[in-house]
């Protein structure tokens, strides 16, 4: 077999024992495997967060990878891991919303082992060596998504002149990830100027790359959407943003 490709994402939190034992039985499985730790300090059960961060970083992976979706997962959970694949990558997780907020435009063909043995995590490892050994076919079955859900998304306006967006993330630098796209919102600004209003802030200032400036602007990041940023200051401390806040960016006639 290949060197399979493995990626993990979890509200788990980065010292929690439970990362370390997954990877243990995944290294059982796949003494090989490349695992790769996306993230793991997702909002609390926050399934649309963990759909937002594997929707912008599962397509960087080869065709054939599979990836762990853990929000929400516990080894004393009695819930059945179900896989999805999709556009040649295999996704495992649970019916919590996951599936239909990753891939909110497509039709789900999901399934679950037709035998379920172990607990919630040890199904997963058997259903992840199913998929990179292609067998997912003869041990699984048929399933149905019962949890119906959606990913924030957000919505450009040319007529109004507007973005509206959320904020989905706030990294361990206190930087604000939204869902626009920057280059969407690039294009979107060509000659003009913007203002970004929310918590007390006005952000009139948009920068390519990260510059040493206290007062706060967009930047693109490396997820290809805008972050909002500020040097050397803990920007979402003072504001008091929040992950699902919404945000408005208006395009204004520029003054130069």
């Amino acid at each position: 077999m290949e060197r399979p490709i493995i990626t993990l994402i979890s509200d788990w939190g980065w010292d929690d024992v439970s990362l370390g034992l997954m990877k243990w039985e995944l290294y059982q499985r796949f003494p090989n495997a490349c695992v790769v730790d996306l993230v793991h300090d997702v909002e609390l059960l926050d399934v649309n967060q963990t759909a937002f961060m594997m929707s912008r970083l599962y397509q960087r992976f080869p065709e054939g990878s599979l990836h762990l979706m853990l929000t929400g997962v516990s080894r004393l959970s009695n819930e059945t891991p179900l896989v999805v694949e999709m556009e040649g990558h295999y996704f495992i997780g649970l019916d919590n919303g996951v599936f239909p907020a990753l891939f909110p435009d497509g039709t789900l063909q999901v399934r679950r082992l037709k035998e379920g043995v172990g607990d919630c995590l040890e199904q997963m490892s058997v259903l992840a060596e199913a998929c990179l050994t292609h067998r997912c076919q003869e041990v699984t079955e048929e399933a149905e998504l019962l949890c119906e859900n959606y990913l924030l998304r957000y919505v450009y306006s040319g007529a109004e002149k507007s973005f509206l967006g959320h904020v989905m993330y706030i990294d361990s630098h206190h930087n604000v990830v939204t869902n626009i796209p920057a280059q969407l919102f690039k294009d979107a600004l060509g000659d003009q100027s913007f203002e970004l209003r929310l918590s007390g802030f006005v952000i009139r200032k948009f920068h390519d790359r990260y510059v040493k400036e206290c007062e706060p602007y967009l930047v693109p990041n490396s997820l290809g959407v805008l972050e909002i940023v500020s040097y050397g200051a803990k920007l979402v401390l003072v504001p008091k943003w929040n992950v699902g806040q919404a945000i408005r960016i208006e395009f204004v006639e520029s003054n130069e």
